[in-house]
C-alpha cells in the first residue's frame, strides 16, 4: 500500500538536506550511545558539501569573503549560546547575516 503524499519527505535535495541535518542533530542528542557513528556520517556530509561549494562558488568574490566571515561569527555565537542562553538572540542575528550573504553568493554566481 502506498503512503499518503503528506507523509512522504519533500521531493528535492534542497528541501530534504536541511531537514536531515536538523534531524541528525536531534538524533545525536537522543541517542548518545550512537553519537560517534552519527558524527562520522555528519562529517562525511560536511566534507561533501564543502567540496560542492568549492567546486561551484568562486572564493575570490567579495560576497564569498563576507559570507565566510559572517559564518565564522555565527558559528562562534552558536557555541557561546550553548553556554549562555541569553546569547541566543545575538546568535539568531548572526545566522540571519549568514543566510543573507549566502543569498548574495547565489545571486552572484547565477
Amino acid at each position: 500500500m502506498k503512503e499518503p503524499a503528506e507523509n512522504l519527505p519533500p521531493e528535492t535535495i534542497e528541501e530534504n538536506l536541511p531537514q536531515m541535518l536538523m534531524d541528525l542533530n536531534d538524533l545525536m542528542d537522543k541517542e548518545p550511545e550512537r553519537c560517534e557513528e552519527l558524527e562520522e556520517q555528519h562529517k562525511k556530509l560536511e566534507e561533501q558539501l564543502g567540496a560542492l561549494v568549492k567546486k561551484n562558488v568562486p572564493i575570490d568574490t567579495e560576497e564569498y569573503k563576507k559570507a565566510n566571515e559572517a559564518l565564522r561569527k555565527a558559528n562562534k555565537s552558536i557555541k557561546d549560546a550553548m553556554e549562555e542562553t541569553e546569547e541566543v538572540a545575538e546568535t539568531i542575528e548572526k545566522v540571519a547575516k549568514v543566510v543573507s550573504w549566502i543569498e548574495k553568493i547565489l545571486s552572484a554566481v547565477a
